[in-house]
């Protein structure tokens, strides 16, 4: 179902509610004031039939008169019954007549309230308590509505009538509000369906107003920003990778050849292997890194936090350093009194480490100055060198996959550590800031405090 027709099915489905809701109310409205009207005209027929019946001999003729003219004006099916009783203990003189069948708690509600009604199979009943110098009487006046129950049936089936109308009226109106109300959104899918691969640049026009179908495209547009910078990424990421894999295959598959085309001596050989041996590990270096950034990129899921003392992870970091890179010196700094963090230890280690390679490589092995302090809702660990710094035009693409520098073309290295340190430090939802000079580089990891 389209959502043209749910809003048309659902816009009229409500407004028949409210309109079967507004009938209903009508028709009790209707039913209650004319019960409440037919009620008291049988009041006034049984005070008229008490006076006609028990005070006919104290009237004068002219009265009497009137009150037989009033009381030939009888309602359909009228039926009077005096039940002589006593006020004092509130029983009957007498047993009900065999053509009365009213409830036995119906007399004692006149006994109790001095009147009662009920109705019985469409005949309503009604009885007062009639005083006289004859004595005490239940006045009991009964009789059918006709004219109250035909005005009811022409009334319901008159909102039955107006019911079904209103519905259809209800869902062509609906259909053409669905329209309307639809219109912005479908000019808004036939603008997408132009966009493609090839114009992510364009943009979608943003309406003046500022309802859900502004937000949507404004939405849509930073999309369409972060897809087209994805697409030069991904485009950019293979190029490099294609580049990176392609020249140690190359001089593999090189130094393969020249060594099968003529017989060699063994030192040769052993010569050849070698070189094989050094693009093959560059080689698998190369695809390491890619497959790491592939698994912290695609699979978070796999994040073990855990409270982590981050000077005891520097501290096992330098110690590692001295053992396999002694001459990397690395000078500590806490300013913090509890450098605690949440985060998982393994990556955070491998970001670290990334940056304190570059930092040794890049300064020549000059000591590297690692700071830790916090401010009021993160803990920072400052990495510094004195290497050959990185240009402006740089920074801005330095964590790009396989992206270097200008000036580290004479440095080894494939230009993912960075990219790695990235993902993770965003993973731990903080933030890497650069500085960077002729004379050094400054990097500033901020976490967020537990």
């Amino acid at each position: 179902m389209t959502l043209k027709n749910r809003i048309t099915l659902n816009f009229t489905l409500f407004a028949a509610l409210v309109v079967a809701v507004i009938c209903v109310v009508v028709y009790s409205i209707s039913k209650n004031y004319n019960h409440r009207e037919f009620t008291d005209r049988l009041r006034q027929r049984a005070e008229i039939a008490a006076t006609v019946k028990l005070e006919a001999d104290e009237l004068n003729s002219k009265i009497y008169a009137q009150f037989q003219r009033r009381h030939i004006q009888t309602l359909p099916g009228e039926v009077e019954y005096f039940l002589p009783i006593n006020l004092i203990t509130e029983q009957l003189l007498q047993q009900l007549p065999d053509k009365l069948f009213v409830p036995p708690y119906f007399i004692a509600e006149v006994f109790e309230e001095g009147e009662s009604e009920i109705v019985i199979d469409d005949r309503t009943y009604l009885g007062i308590i009639y005083q006289d110098n004859e004595g005490d009487f239940i006045v009991i006046s009964s009789a059918v509505d006709l004219y109250g129950q035909s005005k009811l049936r022409n009334l319901a089936q008159t909102l039955v009538v107006i019911f079904l109308i209103s519905i259809g009226l209800l869902y062509i109106t609906g259909s053409f509000y669905a329209e309307y109300m639809l219109r912005p959104l479908k000019e808004f899918v036939h603008q997408i369906n132009r966009i493609h691969v090839s114009n992510l640049s364009e943009k979608l026009p943003v309406p003046e107003s500022k309802d859900e179908i502004a937000q949507m495209t404004r939405a849509f547009n930073l999309l369409l920003e972060r897809m087209e910078t994805a697409f030069e990424m991904q485009n950019a990421f293979v190029g490099n990778a294609s580049h990176e894999l392609k020249n140690p295959l190359t001089a593999i598959l090189g130094t393969a050849e020249i060594a099968l085309n003529r017989d060699r001596d063994n030192q040769a050989y052993q010569k050849a292997l070698q070189d094989i041996q050094t693009e093959a590990l560059r080689l698998e270096n190369i695809t390491l890194r890619l497959l790491e950034l592939a698994r912290i990129s695609y699979q978070p899921v796999g994040l073990q936090n855990q409270e982590l003392n981050l000077l005891q992870l520097l501290e096992k970091i330098s110690a590692n350093y001295k053992k396999i890179k002694p001459e990397c010196h690395i000078a500590f700094d806490n300013q913090a009194p509890r450098p605690v963090i949440v985060g998982s230890e393994e990556l955070l280690r491998l970001a670290l480490v990334n940056l304190i390679d570059n930092a040794c490589k890049f300064s020549n092995n000059q000591p590297v100055s690692v700071t830790l302090k916090k401010d009021q809702q993160h803990l920072v660990i400052a990495i510094e060198d004195h290497g050959i710094g990185i240009a402006p035009e740089d920074i801005s693409r330095l964590f790009q996959p396989f992206y270097r520098g200008k000036n580290t073309r004479s440095f080894a290295g494939y230009g993912i550590g960075l990219s790695l340190t990235k993902r993770i430090i965003d993973l731990h939802s903080g933030e890497i800031v650069v500085h960077s000079s002729d004379s050094g580089t400054r990097f500033e990891l901020k976490l967020v405090l537990p």
